[in-house]
């Protein structure tokens, strides 16, 4: 009787071991199931909340994330196209910060009738001289003339702000920086009747620099022409190698550039 006992007392223990240990291995395979092996969603909140422009830039590329397809919903082939300066557009709700680019474009329609500065008069005058003239001959004015007229002056400087976009007559009067400069010849440019989905204002990396800057680029007979205030005459994208676009806007629509050869790697992972 005491053997029995003896063996039923050994047999609970043993069956109790059993027990803990079928649930130990049953938490941890439900925790394995929950967390490692389900693949993250990237749902609305998730893409929304990286909404920079390096974030997106490195989503598109593929840096951040090694699953790309969950990136894929956001490159369809009819957003893209080729962009300035070897790079891909892709089309884009995401740009943040452009409030105060439409706003200047509202103070943009206010003349000057009376005190206005010198370069003024001979901006206006210009203006009104490009409709005689060829698309290509209009490009060359407008940058000479912009580049001529305009004083570059930080917006530090000229507003007591870091980032200001200034129209037209604000910038003729106060000086102006890279994308004052830009805004001047986009403005005379559509005024001219240029098409304005032929034009983009493109805000880029200048590696030689190693600072921002912002230029104009216009399409033109299959050819890409750079506006830029830091040089009088015009200069073709495919020569610009030291810049890098970030991203770029028109009154059409707004695009993040991914440079060709990493587009072309998250292409071929579909």
């Amino acid at each position: 009787m005491l053997i029995l006992s003896t063996m039923l007392s050994k047999g609970r223990k043993r069956l109790a071991r059993s027990f803990q240990q079928g649930l130990k291995i049953s938490i941890m395979l439900l925790i394995y199931l929950l967390v490692v092996a389900t693949p993250p969603r990237a749902g609305a909140a998730h893409l929304i909340a990286s909404n920079s422009v390096n974030s997106m830039r490195a989503e598109l590329s593929g840096k951040k994330h090694d699953r790309l397809p969950i990136f894929r919903p956001m490159v369809k082939k009819e957003q893209t196209q080729g962009g300035a300066f070897g790079s891909f557009a892709v089309s884009t709700n995401r740009i943040d910060g452009l409030n105060r680019w439409r706003n200047m474009l509202k103070r943009a329609s206010s003349g000057c009738e009376t005190e206005c500065p010198d370069g003024w008069h001979i901006w206006a005058d210009s203006i009104a001289k490009l409709s005689g003239l060829s698309r290509h001959a209009q490009l060359q004015v407008v940058n000479w003339i912009s580049n001529s007229v305009l004083t570059y002056r930080s917006d530090l400087k000229a507003h007591g702000v870091a980032d200001y976009w200034a129209a037209p007559l604000e910038a003729l009067s106060s000086g102006g920086d890279c994308e004052d400069y830009v805004a001047l010849k986009y403005l005379a440019l559509r005024q001219a009747g240029f098409p304005e989905k032929q034009m983009r204002i493109i805000v880029l990396n200048d590696k030689m620099r190693g600072k921002p800057h912002a230029v104009l680029v216009a399409e033109l007979d299959g050819k890409r022409y750079v506006l830029d205030n830091l040089f009088d005459d015009l200069r073709l994208d495919s020569e610009m190698t030291a810049y890098q676009p970030l991203y770029s806007f028109n009154g059409l629509g707004k695009w993040i550039h991914v440079e060709v050869r990493k587009y072309k790697v998250m292409a071929s992972a579909e």
